[in-house]
């Protein structure tokens, strides 16, 4: 974590948090700040996308930046030198997943060019119980104006409820 410009560690979780800085030398210093903005935005864009089910095109042109930055100053994250560096920090093995191998060489995941938290298009529903899982998966409840939005237009709610009857006892 960083606090007040300073790399380090936090101990005592659970009573007294404390901080210890980490005596790195400064290109460590400043490669594992690179890093914390990285994974900081990533968080951002991917709390706000989840939570909204809306895009938040300004926070991945952010995230963007910040990961272009970083490779072309210290290379891909997942390289040996950085996979090392990152992993000291708690969640720095899931950031390593901001990348994936293609053909020998890394790329961006998917969350630096779309919302991954969400789909973007709607599906379709051939038939009511469909309709259901799809209100199920999005919301967690049933919604049976988005039910029947998925469903061909002449679908009306009271035969989608008769459809489903049996299946939400």
């Amino acid at each position: 974590m960083v606090q007040g410009g300073q790399i380090g560690y936090l101990s005592n979780l659970h009573l007294s948090p404390t901080f210890h800085p980490m005596d790195l030398p400064l290109s460590r210093i400043s490669r594992l700040k690179a890093y914390v903005e990285i994974r900081e935005s990533y968080h951002r864009l991917y709390d706000y996308e989840a939570n909204n089910h809306l895009a938040d095109p300004e926070e991945r042109e952010k995230l963007n930046r910040l990961y272009d930055d970083f490779v072309r100053r210290w290379g891909a994250l997942n390289l040996q030198a950085n996979a090392d560096l990152l992993k000291m920090a708690a969640t720095g093995a899931e950031m390593l997943f901001l990348e994936r191998s293609e053909g020998g060489r890394y790329i961006k995941a998917d969350i630096f060019d779309h919302p991954t938290a969400f789909a973007l298009t709607e599906s379709v529903a051939a038939d009511p119980s469909e309709a259901l899982c799809a209100s199920l998966n999005k919301f967690g409840t049933v919604e049976l104006p988005y039910m029947t939005y998925l469903l061909p237009v002449n679908s009306k709610s009271e035969a989608v409820i008769k459809a489903i009857k049996e299946r939400l006892v």
